[in-house]
């Protein structure tokens, strides 16, 4: 995710006024609050001066991954003691161990707070709706943060269930519907103004892509469902209307993708929040084509195959209707484009290359000597240029970005390995040049490894991916058995017969995926496979 602009939100109020009609309870059991869950949550132990210091890291390096809040609004309900404080908890434990323990916080006390409010959290605050209230936007937050935080420490099956309730629960409180006509939903006030409405909307968006990354990399279908959101991306007021008033433009997202064009030339007209729209429009993208390289393994058909041909006119269309400078990798110096932009424009240029990617991938050809060169040719194009974008990657903005792009840069990994493999050597200079290209992308792993456990697992499983003996003779269509997890039996079977030990880098304690809980040993890693 991308940080909104500075300015967001600077006359919003606490959304307290909330409406007083009970939804009927159609959650399952396991949501239901248990007596411990009820009792207060110690607080670490902090001054008011250590939880700002700490509180001001979260700012400048968690936040703009995930950007449900507005710094200057929340600075001050901190400074007010109106800040929820599970919330905030939250935020302060989070940033602690991502960033490394300040030596004012007692170890004990920070061991203590990480257990309880990060690793032991598995009934948020949003799922005390049962207890006799609904949840809050800050209950909808803090749930967002605690699957956002274990997805990228501790991934696995209980991670992806997490997104996928908390999906869920913004589907039953309908914030995919802020902007249908039927009356107000049923968390919100009867009568927000903009400024709330869009607190509401940035929370939704943010779900929606925590659903993407989630069900792309685990090959499964989305819950979030495009062709059911009536919730609009961000927008200014835009020209008076007839009776005086500014008329706010509303910007949905196209239910087929052939349309995403037209909503990207609508984005970038805005002239503000356009990363943030451009992210959600990019990331739409990118679902469709890992839907569609799923679908291709699952039960490849001619309907099918049309369909994609068909979604690589809608992509260039897409890439057409964007500015000459949009796609470039080198930063706008002419149109004073900051670093914080520039890289978030970057991770959108980023999820364009992996549509191309996948899409070329979901065809891989078996027929003539042509048609295998042209299937070569561009899976190897569109790897360089995923390549080309990390090699003007400043490392300083990487606690700043979403670690769910290594994903990405792991699928390039794979497939210029299988371009290498493929080689064998009888091309010295190409051979050379992917090599090259082979040790930015794991460099650019290893900048996010510092701080997050994902790309640590994504690193050796690359590496477990290279031991593995390919069968050359039988052209990409032997090769790519490789990228059909996790539906290809005898991949599965081929890497189940490695050995364990090396399936996993060792994780900082508390972070590791849960033994007994997730299994994700040799069987299971190909899930991680770049959106797959």
């Amino acid at each position: 995710m991308v940080q909104l602009d500075p300015g967001y939100f600077d006359a919003v109020s606490v959304l307290n006024d909330l409406a007083t009609a009970e939804p009927q309870p159609i959650f399952p059991d396991s949501w239901l609050v248990t007596p411990q869950d009820t009792l207060s949550i110690p607080e670490p132990s902090l001054t008011f001066d250590q939880e700002k210091s700490i509180l001001d890291n979260y700012f400048a390096y968690i936040h703009p991954c995930m950007p449900i809040l507005h710094r200057d609004k929340f600075r001050r309900q901190h400074e007010d003691g109106s800040a929820n404080r599970d919330l905030l908890t939250v935020m302060l434990t989070m940033t602690a161990k991502i960033l490394g323990r300040p030596n004012y916080w007692d170890e004990l006390d920070f061991a203590a707070s990480l257990q309880t409010h990060l690793h032991d959290r598995s009934v948020p605050s949003i799922d005390k709706a049962a207890a006799g209230r609904r949840p809050s936007l800050d209950d909808f937050r803090e749930a967002c943060l605690l699957a956002f935080y274990e997805f990228h420490q501790s991934p696995g099956e209980k991670a992806w269930l997490r997104i996928g309730n908390l999906t869920r629960k913004a589907h039953h409180y309908r914030l995919h519907q802020i902007d249908h006509r039927a009356g107000p939903l049923p968390c919100m006030a009867n009568a927000l103004d903009e400024e709330e409405r869009d607190e509401w909307k940035v929370l939704w968006w943010c779900i929606f892509c925590l659903d993407s990354y989630s069900n792309i990399t685990a090959a499964i279908p989305f819950v979030i469902q495009i062709d059911s959101i009536r919730t609009s991306l961000l927008a200014d007021s835009g020209p008076l209307d007839g009776h005086g008033g500014a008329r706010r433009p509303e910007i949905l997202l196209p239910d087929e993708p052939d349309l995403l064009w037209k909503v990207a030339k609508e984005v970038l007209s805005l002239g503000r929040h356009v990363n943030f729209n451009m992210h959600i429009v990019t990331t739409a993208l990118l679902r469709e084509s890992a839907t569609l390289y799923r679908l291709w393994y699952q039960a490849p058909s001619e309907r099918l195959k049309s369909r994609i041909a068909a979604f690589e006119t809608h992509t260039a269309a897409l890439r057409l209707a964007l500015p000459p400078w949009y796609l470039r990798t080198t930063r706008d110096v002419l149109h004073d484009e900051s670093c914080e932009d520039y890289h978030a424009r970057l991770i959108c240029v980023l999820h364009i290359n992996a549509a191309h990617l996948l899409t070329a991938l979901s065809l891989p050809q078996q027929g003539a000597d042509g048609e295998q060169a042209t299937f070569r040719a561009k899976t190897l194009a569109y790897s360089q240029d995923i390549v080309a974008v990390v090699e003007q990657w400043d490392g300083q903005r990487s606690t700043g970005v979403d670690p769910a792009v290594c994903f990405i840069i792991y699928a390039a990994l794979v497939v210029l390995q299988f371009h290498i493999d493929l080689l064998g050597g009888k091309e010295p200079k190409l051979d050379s040049r992917l090599g090259t290209c082979r040790t930015l992308l794991l460099l650019f792993l290893e900048q996010f490894a510092e701080f997050w456990y994902l790309p640590k697992f994504l690193i050796r499983s690359f590496n477990k991916y290279c031991q593995i003996t390919h069968d050359k003779s039988g052209g990409s269509s032997a090769l790519l058995k490789s990228f059909q997890v996790p539906l290809h039996p005898e991949w599965v079977a081929n890497v189940s017969g490695m050995d364990l030990d090396m399936a996993l880098p060792s994780p900082p304690e508390g972070d590791a995926p849960a033994q007994g809980s997730q299994d994700w040993g040799s069987r299971s890693w190909p899930n991680a496979l770049g959106y797959t």
